[in-house]
């Protein structure tokens, strides 16, 4: 935020004492509401459309983690080193109003694209619009960053309205406040809980609101044109800081060699500007030594919209089975802490530390900042720990790994021939045998194997009463053949089941899906193995029937699968298998149902006049998990089928709310770094660069975002990732203490009194530096 050249009645006295006109009050500047409002739009747009980017670029445009990482930070750096190019524009050349105006346009543009990209039924090239957008995006907020609050400050004469211009400030403040945590709360709802054009999302409405919200911005903006008080452009003190300190290099180059040295470096361009602006870029390079160690916490704090909500899309939001929370929502608790810290830290902790002498300056309230920082990604890494039990243990690139389904009721030896270890059992710890695999009754076995083109197994099963109905003792019974591996790797599943009182393998030719859902669902294929819904007899799908498998939830809503007697993925004896496509369930608890219809049904709802039979048994598919869900004959009770779920990827464990440490620590850290960081810029910079202070502040922010850029292109582990940024946190916090304790601080009392009004009403500052 850009502190305004604020209006100074023209009556002020030599001696700084005001005169008794200027006791007079003065009536509240009503253009000030229409940039209250527009500010609140704005803001509404920029956190609304960024609270759901990071998801979009992954799960829409399919850009891996770190891409999406790397643009999201390459938009934010953008978005906070164009604002000293839009103050150069607006205090030199068009003005405050006319730069608001022209930037909030290319704004909205870049909001109109990025809808449309995100829209399918118009075949637009979605990739190419989606960047094209973000780029005109980060152009608009970027320029009229510096440029909204300073206009709303020039509304107000000083000294006259010096009170009511803090309390715009806190207006101001505050809508930016409100919203970003109300585009927070609703645009993920937006994206998740509203289906359009055929997606279970709604990119193109979360997208389209914040759009919405500003194009009110910019015509609530241009309503009030009428009512503002515009000034002309001047100069801008960003550019002559920066032309006085390259001329003043370029002088000290040239007399290097000169035996009289001066005694600092900008005063080499004595020759060509003004004391006056040399003292103060003194004072503010003193200012912005103590600006090297921020960018890093910036490095730490913006990663709250990327790393941190990708880190929570890998983990359950769900409270209870009728509430869950988005990923992409756990950013407005950032919103909702700082609400609740600022005034407890102002009102309580503070007063209390002053009490032990401690925390009293800005540069210790940032040094215990940077530490909270850092404790903030230590907590984020241990999380990620926790996270990563539950990721698929399958490296699909290449490598082959079989899925052993036991469909029968007791379980089933499974030999390599020769006795060769070529399986290797990822449940078992046991690493010295692998050539002998169990598969326990009615579940399933995971196992890596050797980069062979097939393998020989032999299986051994006694199959007694309790396995089969078949009135007899127990019997061993073998089956030995060869299993053929998907020649491009990846995991392949095997169906064991019993006819007749044999062994049947059946192969799936097309790999299992082992990947996390990216939307926070769970992942299920179905598989019918020696399934005979039609009659008792009947051993193959009849020509004429069709079936339609159902999930049943416990509202009542019906996800049905058409599947086809037809539908024969598989090597087998009898080739009697079907299945289904991997597809993405909300996490719930669901019944299966079976219906038999004629193939000229095509109702995705079964008639009354089909035959249908409901599992008594619930599932339970949770956020995060990827399953195979096999429906086959009871082999104990004839006519009857038996459902059975098998676990390829354990579902997410990991509650949301366990996030709650960090982002409580970096509310916590945003409170002591940010705040206190402002505090000393403003208090010990020369009073003409308060704007260059913010540019500044902004760039720092700018080079935050190119840290995580470079560190994304590492590939590292989020674990890992996060480990790192916290030890190096932790080591330019140590830094800034050591520069912090070399620091003396200006005196506010001998500024003030050195302070006076100019002739233009523009508060001056006599360099003692």
């Amino acid at each position: 935020m850009t502190v305004p050249a604020v209006r100074r009645d023209s009556t002020t006295k030599e001696d700084g004492t005001e005169s008794q006109s200027e006791c007079q009050r003065l009536p509240y500047p009503k253009s000030v509401f229409f940039i209250v409002v527009t500010e609140f739009c704005e803001r509404f747009s920029y956190y609304g459309m960024r609270a759901v980017l990071t998801i979009y670029m992954r799960n829409v445009l399919d850009f891996s983690d770190n891409l999406s990482t790397t643009i999201y930070h390459v938009f934010l750096l953008l978005c906070y080193g164009l604002p000293v190019f839009g103050g150069i524009l607006a205090d030199s050349f068009i003005g405050k109003y006319k730069t608001i105006v022209y930037l909030s346009s290319i704004y909205a543009l870049g909001n109109i694209v990025l809808t449309a990209a995100s829209t399918k039924p118009l075949h637009l090239p979605v990739v190419a619009l989606s960047l094209l957008g973000l780029a005109f995006m980060a152009i608009g907020t970027g320029g009229i960053k510096p440029c909204v609050v300073a206009l709303g400050g020039e509304q107000f004469i000083l000294p006259n309205q010096e009170k009511t211009l803090k309390q715009f400030f806190s207006v101001f403040l505050f809508a930016v406040s409100v919203g970003n945590m109300v585009a927070t709360l609703i645009t993920p709802v937006l994206r998740r809980d509203v289906s359009c054009f055929g997606d279970d999302t709604c990119y193109p409405l979360a997208f389209g609101v914040p759009g919405g919200l500003m194009i009110v911005a910019i015509s609530v903006f241009i309503g009030g044109k009428c009512l503002y008080t515009i000034k002309t452009p001047e100069d801008n003190i960003m550019l002559r800081v920066v032309k006085c300190a390259t001329y003043a290099i370029t002088e000290k180059w040239k007399r290097k060699g000169e035996f009289a040295k001066k005694s600092h470096w900008l005063d080499y361009a004595s020759n060509r500007y003004d004391e006056q602006l040399i003292g103060d870029s003194k004072g503010l390079f003193r200012v912005l030594v103590y600006y090297l160690p921020v960018p890093m916490f910036f490095a730490l704090y913006e990663q709250l919209g990327s790393r941190w909500t990708l880190q929570a899309t890998r983990m359950d939001g769900y409270i209870g089975r009728g509430f869950m929370i988005k990923p992409d929502q756990m950013q407005v608790a950032n919103a909702i802490l700082l609400f609740i810290f600022i005034p407890v830290f102002e009102t309580v902790v503070y007063p209390v530390f002053h009490m032990c002498n401690l925390l009293k300056r800005p540069l210790q309230k940032m040094g215990v900042g940077g530490v909270l920082a850092a404790l903030a990604f230590l907590s984020a890494a241990i999380v990620e720990t926790k996270i990563e039990s539950t990721y698929s243990v399958l490296h699909t690139n290449g490598e082959s790994y079989l899925n052993f389904i036991n469909t029968i009721s007791c379980p089933v030896n499974i030999l390599e021939e020769g006795q060769t270890t070529s399986l290797k059992n990822l449940n078992s710890h046991d690493l010295d045998l692998y050539e002998h695999l169990m598969v326990p009754a009615n579940q399933n076995l995971i196992a890596q194997a050797s980069p062979h083109n097939s393998l020989t197994l032999e299986l051994e099963i006694g199959l007694n009463n309790s396995c089969v109905h078949s009135g007899k003792d127990t019997v061993m019974k073998s089956w030995k053949g060869q299993v053929h591996l998907l020649p491009f790797g990846g995991l392949q599943s095997i169906v064991i089941s019993e006819f007749n009182g044999s062994i049947i393998l059946d192969m799936l030719t097309s790999p299992e899906e082992t990947g996390k859902s990216k939307e926070g669902n769970a992942k299920l294929r179905l598989l019918l193995s020696h399934f005979s819904p039609v009659s008792e007899s009947s051993q193959t799908f009849s020509e004429d029937i069709s079936m339609v498998i159902k999930l049943v939830n416990k509202a009542g809503r019906e996800y049905p699968f058409q599947l086809n007697s037809t539908n024969h993925e598989a090597s087998s004896l009898l080739s009697n298998i079907g299945s289904t496509r991997t597809s993405e369930f909300e996490p719930n608890s669901y019944q299966v149902m079976v219906c038999n219809t004629t193939k000229g049904n095509t109702s995705r709802r079964a008639r009354d006049t089909d035959s249908c039979t409901t599992d008594p048994d619930w599932i339970i598919l949770e956020t995060g998990g990827s399953y195979v869900l096999t429906i086959h004959d009871d082999y104990n009770i004839p006519g009857k089928f038996k459902v059975q779920l098998m676990t390829l990827t354990p579902p997410n464990h990991v509650h949301m709310l366990w996030l709650l440490p960090q982002y409580i620590l970096i509310a916590w850290a945003e409170v002591l770094f940010i705040i206190s960081g402002m505090e000393f810029s403003f208090t010990e910079a020369p009073l003409s660069m308060k704007s260059v202070v913010q540019s500044c502040w902004h760039l720092a922010n700018a080079c935050g975002n190119a840290i995580v850029i470079i560190s994304a292109q590492f590939n590292l582990s989020e674990k890992y990732e996060f480990f790192g940024f916290s030890a190096l946190m932790a080591l330019d916090t140590l830094i800034l203490c050591i520069m912090a304790i070399r620091y003396t601080y200006v005196d506010q009392g001998m500024r003030r009194k050195s302070s006076r009004i100019s002739d233009t009403g523009i508060r001056e500052e006599e360099s003692k530096f």
